[in-house]
């Protein structure tokens, strides 16, 4: 590149310069608290809608927002389909991790099995990973704005939770020694 750009002003290009830096450890950071997401929903309002609602919907620019449905289980296993995530969700099924998807990239299968007559929770993690400005994009809905499925049927009834995390102290946490 720079061998083009001198030929491009017709002059021989110059030496590379010498560089001179040093590195600097950074410090060390020592954790002396935590706080449980799960364990402190209560501290945050929960919307209920019928479809999930998006990020705007619930006044939240950034961050995260936690979706919540209960499915009542039919005896059968299905792919959880999340129809256009924006942008990352990390997905829970009666509390427990079960995978992650995310926008612009080849998702996994996501398979649920819903025992039978057993009401199954679940979570839906949502992370707003930045604002597109230009193009089609730049008016652009966050969340879950188009829905899910569980095989071929769309999910109703949803808790929408924003977290804005503007604060921190109101959080019930867990002190390491």
């Amino acid at each position: 590149c720079r061998k083009t750009l001198w030929e491009y002003l017709g002059q021989p290009e110059p030496p590379m310069p010498e560089l001179h830096y040093t590195t600097q450890k950074p410090a060390d950071i020592v954790l002396t608290e935590r706080a449980d997401l799960f364990e402190n929903l209560s501290l945050f309002r929960n919307i209920p809608s019928t479809l999930p609602l998006s990020m705007e919907e619930m006044d939240q620019a950034y961050g995260y927002c936690l979706y919540r449905t209960y499915v009542k289980g039919c005896g059968c296993t299905f792919p959880l389909v999340i129809n256009e995530p924006r942008d990352r969700v990390d997905v829970f099924v009666d509390d427990k991790y079960v995978g992650t998807v995310m926008r612009d990239r080849e998702n996994p299968t996501i398979l649920i099995n819903l025992p039978k007559g057993k009401t199954t929770k679940i979570e839906l993690l949502t992370e707003n990973c930045g604002r597109i400005n230009f193009g089609k994009w730049i008016s652009e809905k966050k969340g879950l704005p188009n829905g899910v499925y569980f095989g071929q049927r769309y999910l109703f009834r949803w808790e929408n939770i924003p977290l804005p995390f503007k604060t921190l102290s109101n959080l019930d946490r867990v002190f390491f020694c």
